[in-house]
Order: C-alpha cells, then sequence, then structure tokens
C-alpha cells in the first residue's frame, strides 16, 4: 500500500518527504483541488495516528479520491517506449549441444537439449501489452476493497497481479500515444480480463462467506436463546400470552433476516485502468532438429524477444510446465518445445517425451517409460513397463506386482480384486476356485466344497452330510436327521413313523405284521416268541405275561395265563 502510494503522488508531480512513519506530500494545484488540502500527512500503521495524520487503508478516505481520481486521469494511456542501446556483452548467442568448444554463457542464452539449432533469424518488432486495473468491493457486515491487475500480450497470455515491469523514472522517456486498439479490439481485450477478475471475485467472496457463516450461526443461536427466554417469562396466567409469544417469535424473525442480510457478500467490480505499453523487441526466431532426426520427429521453430528498451529477454513459455524456456528440447510425440526438465528420455525406445504428452515413472524400476511402452495396471492405475506388468488369468487385463496375488488352489496370478479369502480355510483364491454355497451363502475354496447327490449343486463342507445308509453327500436341503439315533440320512433312506411321525432311518423301521404300516422303535410292540412286529392298533390282540412281563401275539400266547417260557420254569421247579 505504501508503495502505492508513493508512486501515485510521485507520477503526480507532488514533493514527498518520509517523516519517520509519516508520509509528507505537498500536493500541486490539481491534486489540492481534488482532496481540498495542500498537504497530506499520511501513516499505514494504526499505532502511529495522530491529530495531524491520517490512516491509509483500502477503502479509506484517500484511496477512495485517488480512486475517483483515476477514473479520469488514468482512464486511457497508452505508452510507447524508445529503443536503447544494449549493454555490452549482452548479445544473444546459441550454444549448439554438438560443439566442443566451451562458450561463455550469457544471460538469456538458448540452450539446446538433446537436438541442435539448424537455422537462426531475428529482426525487430513491437509487442504491444495491456495492463487493465480493476477495483472490486466487498460489502458485507464491513466493507472492504483491493486493487487487481491483468495483463494480457499480443499472444492473448493471461497474467493476475502481475509487477509492473518498468519503473516510474525508466518511463521518464516514454511518450504517449493514440491507444492501439478499435474500440471492438479493446472491448475483447476488456472483456477477456473482466472474466478473469469476476472468477478470482466469485472464490474471493465464498471464501469470505464461509468466515461470515460462523459468525452468522453463533449470532442466530444468541438471538434465539434471548427470545425463548422472553418468550419463558411471560406469566402462564397471562392474557395475552399467545399474541405476546407471536410478537416475539416475529421480532426474531425480522432479526435474523437482517442478520442473514448483513452477512451476505455483496460484490461490486469497476473498472480504473487500461494502460496499454508498446515496446520494441529484437525477434530471434530459431529451429531445432533433433541430432538423429528419422523423419519421426519435426522440426521444431522457437521464438524468443529481447527488451530493446531494458535489455531484458523474454523466453518463450513451456506448454508443459508454464515456465520460461533455457534449456529446450523436442517432444517426440507433441511435435513441440519443452523445458529440459518437463523432457523425459525413454529408457526403452529411448524417446525424448515431455510429461504433458505421456511419460511417466515406472513405480517398480523408476525409470522413465513412454505410453508406447508402457500399460497401465487396471487395479491402480499407475503406468509401469511391460517387463514390470502381469496378465491377469481372470480378466486378461495388465495388473502390477502390487496388485497382483497367487491363488492358493490352482496357483494362477490374478488381479487382487479377483481373489478373495476362503471363510473356512481363509485361503486366497481366485473366482475359478471359489464355490459360493447357496445354503448359507459362504465362499469357500473347492477343496473344501461338495457335491450334492440329489441336486448337483456344490456346497461347502459346513453344510454337506454323509447319510448313514448310502454314504453319498447331501447338502442340507436334502438330508435329514433321524429322530432316533440322531444321524444324518437322505431322503430316499428315510421314513416317517405312521404312529408318531418321526423321521428316522430306514435301516430303524419296523412294519406292522398286519397293516404293514412303518413304524419306528419306539411305536412297534414286538412279539418276544415271533419277533414280529405289530402297530398300536393291532397290538391290542396281544397279551402281556404277569409273571414275567413280556408281550406276545395271539398266535404265540399260550392261553393258560402265563406265557409257555413261565410255565415250564415252574414245571421245571416242581418236578
Amino acid at each position: 500500500m505504501k508503495q502505492y502510494i508513493t508512486e501515485f503522488f510521485t507520477h503526480s508531480g507532488c514533493a514527498l518527504h518520509h517523516q519517520g512513519d509519516v508520509l509528507s506530500i505537498e500536493l500541486t494545484p490539481e491534486l489540492t483541488q481534488h482532496f481540498g488540502r495542500s498537504t497530506l500527512q499520511l501513516v499505514f500503521d494504526p499505532a502511529h495516528v495522530t491529530k495531524q495524520t491520517e490512516l491509509v487503508t483500502y477503502g479509506s478516505y484517500i484511496t477512495t479520491r485517488m480512486y475517483d481520481w483515476l477514473k479520469h486521469n488514468g482512464k486511457r494511456i497508452a505508452i510507447v517506449l524508445p529503443k536503447k542501446e544494449p549493454a555490452e556483452g549482452s548479445l544473444r548467442r546459441v550454444i549448439d549441444g554438438r560443439q566442443k568448444a566451451k562458450i561463455r554463457e550469457q544471460e538469456g542464452d538458448i540452450h539446446p537439449y538433446l537436438c541442435a539449432v539448424r537455422k537462426c533469424h531475428s529482426r525487430e518488432v513491437r509487442r504491444t501489452e495491456t495492463f487493465l486495473t480493476f477495483r472490486i468491493t466487498y460489502y458485507s457486515n464491513e466493507k472492504f476493497e483491493e486493487l487487481i491487475t491483468i495483463r494480457i500480450d499480443d499472444d492473448g497470455n493471461l497474467r493476475k497481479n502481475p509487477v509492473f515491469p518498468y519503473s516510474l523514472a525508466a518511463l521518464h522517456d516514454a511518450r504517449t500515444q493514440k491507444l492501439p486498439y478499435t474500440k471492438k479490439e479493446a472491448r475483447i481485450v476488456y472483456e477477456r480480463c473482466l472474466v478473469e477478475v469476476q472468477t478470482y471475485a466469485e472464490d474471493q467472496a465464498q471464501k469470505h462467506q464461509h468466515s461470515l457463516a460462523e459468525h452468522y450461526h453463533q449470532d442466530i443461536l444468541r438471538l434465539e436463546g434471548y427470545y425463548q427466554q422472553m418468550i419463558e417469562e411471560i406469566p402462564d396466567l397471562a392474557i395475552d400470552r399467545e399474541s405476546q409469544t407471536t410478537q416475539f417469535q416475529q421480532e426474531f424473525e425480522r432479526k435474523a433476516a437482517e442478520e442473514l442480510k448483513r452477512c451476505q457478500v455483496h460484490v461490486q467490480i469497476e473498472p480504473v485502468n487500461f494502460c496499454t505499453v508498446t515496446t520494441p523487441f529484437r525477434r530471434y526466431r530459431y529451429l531445432f532438429a533433433p541430432f538423429a532426426n528419422n523423419g519421426k520427429t519435426p522440426e521444431v521453430s522457437v521464438e524468443t524477444y529481447q527488451n530493446l528498451f531494458s535489455d531484458q529477454w523474454l523466453h518463450p513459455i513451456c506448454p508443459s510446465c508454464g515456465c520460461e524456456m533455457t534449456e529446450i528440447g523436442i517432444c517426440a510425440v507433441g511435435a513441440h518445445a519443452v523445458c529440459r526438465e518437463c523432457l523425459q528420455t525413454c529408457h526403452i525406445c529411448g524417446k525424448s517425451v515431455c510429461r504433458e504428452c505421456g511419460i511417466d515413472e515406472c513405480p517398480e524400476c523408476h525409470e522413465p517409460v513412454c505410453q508406447d511402452c508402457s500399460n497401465l495396471c487396471h487395479v491402480c492405475g499407475k503406468r509401469f513397463c511391460t517387463a514390470h506388468l502381469l496378465g491377469c488369468r481372470d480378466c486378461r487385463k495388465h495388473v502390477c506386482p502390487q496388485c497382483s496375488e497367487q491363488c492358493e488352489e490352482c496357483g494362477k496370478i490374478v488381479g487382487n480384486i479377483h481373489i478373495m479369502e476362503c471363510d473356512i480355510s481363509h485361503k486366497r483364491v481366485c473366482f475359478d476356485c471359489l464355490v459360493t454355497c447357496p445354503c448359507c451363502d459362504q465362499h469357500v475354496a473347492q477343496s473344501h466344497s461338495g457335491t450334492c447327490a440329489f441336486c448337483g449343486q456344490q456346497i461347502c463342507d459346513e453344510c454337506t452330510f454323509i447319510c448313514d445308509v448310502c454314504g453319498e453327500t447331501f447338502c442340507i436341503h436334502h438330508s435329514v436327521e433321524c429322530e432316533i439315533s440322531g444321524k444324518m440320512i437322505c431322503l430316499q433312506h428315510s421314513a416317517t413313523c405312521q404312529s408318531c411321525s418321526k423321521r428316522i432311518s430306514v435301516r430303524l423301521v419296523h412294519k406292522c405284521d398286519v397293516c404293514r404300516k412303518p413304524l419306528c422303535p419306539e411305536c412297534a410292540v414286538q412279539c418276544h416268541d415271533c419277533e414280529v412286529y405289530f402297530c398300536g392298533t393291532h397290538a391290542h390282540d396281544m397279551a402281556t405275561c404277569p409273571e414275567c412281563g413280556q408281550t406276545y401275539c395271539s398266535l404265540c400266547y399260550s392261553g393258560q395265563g402265563i406265557c409257555e417260557y413261565c410255565q415250564e420254569q415252574q414245571a421245571r421247579e416242581w418236578l
């Protein structure tokens, strides 16, 4: 700010005196009439303010009056700079990379990198740079301003907040001229710069809006607490309690709307200055060609400029990094000039390629490799040499060593996105060796699965059972547990007791000798003599020996009160 104030009043012909922290200015008659006083005592730190001094800040009285003065006196300025003799020893030299002689490097030299200069021509030209200064004012709960300058050159390149390349002392030799633009051309330049300023102002307003949002929420919470307390203090028996509550609520809403309005950021953009500077230059046009030009890499033309007023050099801009180029090479892919830092040589094919056109460092060997000699890992997206890539046996795409795994079931190399952990053995297996159990939805390896002999589906070991009768493997849906023995059996070798409805193995089934119904061992009644089974219905015809308690069918019972076995025992005792 202090430098800006000093340059403004110096350029306006005022006398400036530095008295410690105070800048004393004796104004010209024109500025005296504009400011309403003949002298100014300015300070730039609030700690130095006295009754005789005035603090200079953005948006203060001094800066506002300066902007008003620039609107009418510096709105459109066109400057033409004269040609000066260059300083001794500042003529350009071109260093050919193939020359063995040691040539002294001077400021502004162009150094070919992995190429050679075929031709060089120079001529004097004039270039026009345009500087547009805008005043941006931000209105919210407080007001603040800033100045922003946009520079645009003959090639249409924009640069924000550039340093003006010439001092006020150097501009004394300049002369003014008519604006070197038609109205249409000036409008195009202005609109391009205005779009840049609007984008910048929008970003700044959003940042300021975020900072104000925090204060807004704090103020709203404070107001809400205050009015809530006021409502709670209204007596419950008050006649107008409802109207008072409504009044406080409406007052709170009005205050909240006012706070929101104060926190909203409004932006005003105002042009201050339109300055064109026409400068004499010597343009050097170089034709670069690669050392071993096999016709695939074309020759590239590069231009650099020597400012004949300030004796400074304007080097070409690297299209990859945006920096000025002093060491220039040729990109074999894009066929354009780039700086040495952005040009790398592929260690496989030897082509020199810039970063913009596609050359990366292989993460495995850390060597540069172009796109023709490399491929992307389809898992991590990094570019690797073809020597450091593997093929996924699942999707047939390239994978890097870090993104590949070996299946512990079949030994194939696949991408780690095509491999899963077995839920039983916890081995890493590929999708081809993976089975999803339809019973429990577990993902298991094929070695931990079996095939159901009934439905043919692959089932995990935890959901497969071996039939106790036939020995075949069955899934949980096509096997049952015998309710007598507790063993698993298939559906074919299971039966249902017609008496108690239990599911049992066919090995345990007994059929009634009369009605032939299948019965479980618990429901079947067996004759002790003939060992024939009967159901509960036909067991009523059976008799029980009161002596030994055994049950006999009607054919085997003697009918003499006790069974034949007990009769024989009694006969032996009598004898």
